[in-house]
């Protein structure tokens, strides 16, 4: 006497069905943890910017900086060219979506560094809360001899108030 095989195919195929729902399961679980953690996204972003500005802006990189409940905005700048880099202006929008332009005028020697401390007027921000401020700069370097030439922030600025 024939048996039929085919309930093996139903039970094949129902294995998968619970499988598959097993992992969807893992999925939004690890998706939800994930959005738990609400410092995970700002600690890339943060890394991802200091990476830019460390490493990628040239001529003029922006190793550390520093935003401040009373509106000031420090940067340590460090001339990456063997020539002199002279800093005339930063523009920046501050994290109210205030816009601010300010000429550092600010001499920059080859592999040297440089500080610049400018006044937002943007107290929006308080102590521990994140921030993100574009910036781009405007400099003028003794070699090429261009007077002023742009440097655009492909990324912001990304830290936390003080």
């Amino acid at each position: 006497m024939r048996t039929r095989r085919h309930p093996a195919h139903a039970q094949g195929s129902s294995e998968y069905l619970v499988l598959m729902s097993v992992i969807l399961v893992l999925a939004l679980i690890a998706i939800a943890l994930l959005a738990m953690v609400p410092d995970a996204s700002f600690d890339l972003r943060s890394s991802l910017s200091d990476s830019y500005w460390q490493g990628r802006a040239t001529p003029l990189f922006i190793t550390d900086h520093a935003f401040f409940s009373n509106g000031t905005l420090a940067l340590m700048f460090v001339n990456t060219q063997p020539s002199t880099v002279r800093l005339y202006r930063v523009d920046l929008a501050g994290p109210a979506g205030r816009f601010v332009s300010v000429r550092p005028n600010l001499t920059i020697g080859g592999g040297s560094e440089g500080v610049a401390v400018i006044d937002t007027g943007d107290t929006s921000c308080k102590p521990f809360e994140a921030y993100e401020i574009p910036v781009n700069l405007t400099y003028s370097d003794t070699v090429s001899g261009v007077f002023t030439k742009p440097e655009f922030g492909e990324m912001p600025l990304v830290g936390r108030c003080r």
